[in-house]
């Protein structure tokens, strides 16, 4: 006599993969609508933007995989190389945050990177007091090699420096930022020199008048960096300055861009004019 077998219902990997695909198909489709857009973003990569906002400037942002996750950067033109902070992909957008330079308010800004197969990437966000939106598209190996931030040397370690003699007192003095902001000029200058010998503040030990931003021009075929046409002649102006008894003092940023957005001095700091170059203005 013969007994008729009856199947097995032990749950195997087989049945259980086809039980997945059968409920992805019958499944309502606003649910599976998240998952299906995630499987199509690819924002791995580089993006490049063309019509880029003056500041904060952001040229290029790449996404990398790491792990499970993701780790990026945007490239900005006033601050090098920016992490993207807490990476998640939700839908066609990407989510991440920044730290935010100069806002104690707001020590973080979120953006968003929103996918389109069609326009490719619209990226939202901001850094201090600029926001953006601005579309970008995937970059080729040379816009990145071009668009790329290149850090300059590692600091050398801390140490202890021997006394030289020198700021033996707080320097005491004129800086141009606080009344002029960038908006500075030859004659600007000079008056200021004049003032503090004619008020007396120069005999009171305030000797130096600090050049602060909005002097820089561009830099030279040598690297170096040129005043701008509204200091035409800056040697000629120390020689006035220190003819008054006063000292002049001049601004620059560590970073690629000074505050007010000129040519900064990251990784040129050798070419940035003073009196440890020959040849550069005697300050």
């Amino acid at each position: 006599m013969r007994t008729r077998r009856t199947p097995s219902r032990a749950v195997t990997p087989a049945r259980l993969r086809r039980w997945m695909v059968l409920w992805l198909v019958t499944m309502p489709a606003p649910l599976a609508w998240p998952g299906l857009v995630a499987a199509e973003v690819r924002p791995v990569g580089a993006w490049v933007f063309d019509d880029v906002a003056d500041y904060p400037g952001i040229t290029m942002m790449r996404v990398e995989p790491k792990g499970r996750g993701m780790v990026g950067r945007l490239t900005s033109r006033w601050y090098g190389d920016v992490e993207m902070l807490g990476i998640v992909l939700r839908g066609a957008t990407l989510h991440f945050d920044t730290r935010n330079i100069n806002d104690r308010d707001r020590p973080t800004r979120h953006w968003t990177a929103t996918f389109d197969g069609k326009r490719g990437v619209l990226l939202k966000g901001g850094i201090w007091h600029g926001d953006i939106a601005q579309h970008g598209r995937r970059g080729t190996p040379q816009e990145v090699r071009r668009l790329a931030f290149r850090p300059a040397a590692p600091l050398p370690p801390l140490g202890t420096l021997a006394p030289d003699g020198l700021a033996a007192t707080p320097p005491m003095g004129w800086s141009s930022w606080n009344r002029f902001a960038d908006r500075i000029d030859d004659a600007t200058i000079r008056a200021m020199a004049d003032a503090l010998v004619t008020s007396g503040l120069r005999d009171a030990g305030y000797i130096y008048v600090n050049i602060d931003d909005g002097w820089q021009g561009t830099r030279g075929p040598d690297g170096a960096l040129r005043s701008n046409d509204r200091f035409p002649d800056m040697k000629a102006l120390a020689d006035y300055v220190h003819a008054r008894g006063l000292k002049l003092g001049i601004y620059s940023a560590p970073g690629p861009r000074t505050c007010a957005g000129y040519e900064g001095s990251y990784g040129m700091s050798d070419r940035t004019p003073g009196p440890s170059r020959p040849g550069a203005w005697i300050i």
